[in-house]
Parts: C-alpha cells; structure tokens; sequence
C-alpha cells in the first residue's frame, strides 16, 4: 500500500492523546496527510465512510488523506491513542480507513519509541524517527497480509472444513 522508505516526505506530528469521552474531538474532518491510530486503552469510536465503529486496545486505524471521520471516546471506557501523521504515496488508495490488529503491540511500541523521543527534543524531521516509521508501515501491511490465528481456532477451522458434510453440532466439534 505503501511507497517507502524513500517516499516518506514528512512527519507531520506526533503524539498521545486522550479524547473527551462521549463528545467529538472535532467536527468531523479530514487532512492532506494520513493518520495513523494506536489504541491503547478505552473505547476508541469513529464514525467515517457511513459506519461508526468502536476500536479497543491493539486497534490501529488508518485514515488515508482525504478520509473524513469524526472521532471520540466512550464515557464507560476512556480511551487513550497514539498518533502519527505523516505524508507518502500510496501505491494503491484504500477507499476510507484501513483498520487492523496489532496482537504483537509491535506498532504501538515503536510508536511510544517516536513520541518518547520528540517529547526528549527530537525534531519529527530526524532520520531515526522516520525510520521507525518505516519500521511501523512495514509492520503495518505485513499485518494486513499475515493472519495471526490463535492455534486452536485455526484447527476448528480445519474441523468445519474437513466435516463440512458431516455433524457440525457442539459434541461434534469438542470430539
């Protein structure tokens, strides 16, 4: 999806923030860069591209530039996010946001790493934090391609479909 490592153009900020539960961080918006989102705790919930969805820790949320959404926290469960915007081609234009699991918490770590360093005096435009950026659209689309499955839902799966004839029924699958 991404063209990288040369095509990162700019990091436009950084940071964490924790948005006010059950009110709009914003009207609904949209920017010439892209954004990228790690939920870390909380309810997380976006509305954008006709559907509003609630992320919780290990989301991450991808909105192309150009998406618009509308963003906000539950009151139940405050969310707190990291942050990334930064301009690069895109090889191909997701239509809206490109969400996916960080089971591994690998994105948000190198994440952390950025944000740590920017608030230690480092400039966004420094090599190291846009090497981690590359670290995490790397990540990033390997996730999007690999299916971390936990081991025994992938033999369930096996099970249905090599008894997809047969009885599909509880006694059935705990055989």
């Amino acid at each position: 999806m991404f063209n990288y490592p040369a095509q990162i153009s700019e990091i436009i900020g950084l940071g964490r923030f924790r948005p006010a539960p059950s009110r709009p961080i914003m009207a609904p918006t949209h920017h010439t860069f892209h954004e990228l989102i790690c939920v870390l705790h909380g309810h997380f919930h976006v509305a954008a591209g006709g559907r509003t969805r609630v992320f919780t820790a290990g989301d991450v949320v991808l909105y192309p530039a150009e998406t618009r959404h509308l963003d906000w926290a539950d009151a139940a469960a405050p969310a707190e996010c990291l942050w990334i915007g930064f301009a690069c081609p895109l090889n191909e234009k997701p239509t809206g946001m490109v969400v996916l699991r960080d089971p591994r918490a690998r994105i948000a770590e190198i994440a952390s790493w950025m944000i740590e360093d920017t608030l230690d005096g480092r400039e966004p435009a420094h090599p190291e934090l846009r090497a981690m950026l590359v670290a995490i659209l790397a990540e990033f689309e390997r996730d999007m391609t690999e299916s971390y499955q936990v081991p025994w839902v992938k033999q369930v799966q096996d099970h249905i479909q090599a008894h997809l004839a047969g009885d599909l029924s509880l006694p059935a699958l705990a055989q």
